[in-house]
């Protein structure tokens, strides 16, 4: 068995076996993380979301220690369960969607591009303010 299949196995396994009869359907346990993520944030925050911050959070541990198996485990069972959660009741398409832009995103070791969603954001960020000598 390759790595790939292994790690992927490994995730299909956590997802489907122990910690889903641990933590019970997925969109509600999500759901329930983003209720009390925006009482926190102060912001809505949906199941999708709260996939793609775990996500988002074990890349970024991926990033600071590739060998940690653990990290691409979870990078792949959250992925499948955001996926799962994201296309609920969205018939597969089988037309072309143009990818989103996309942005470089400075991080530690440099830059990574993200796709970021086509809708603007709110409020525009604050430029960062230069340091006084």
């Amino acid at each position: 068995m390759s790595t790939r299949e292994e790690l992927l196995s490994t995730a299909q396994g956590l997802v489907t076996g122990p910690r889903a009869e641990a933590y019970g359907s997925a969109p509600e346990h999500f759901a329930s993380v983003g209720k009390m993520w925006k009482e926190v944030l102060g912001v809505d925050v949906t199941a999708e979301q709260v996939t793609l911050c775990l996500v988002l959070l074990k890349v970024a541990r991926a990033a600071g220690n590739p060998e940690m198996r653990d990290n691409w485990v979870d990078i792949a069972g959250y992925s499948a369960l955001g996926g799962e959660i994201g296309t609920m009741g969205h018939p597969q398409q089988a037309s072309v969607v143009t990818p989103p832009p996309k942005q470089a995103v400075p991080t530690t070791t440099g830059h990574i591009e993200i796709m970021l969603p086509p809708e603007p954001i709110d409020e525009p960020l604050e430029e960062p303010k230069p340091k006084r000598r």
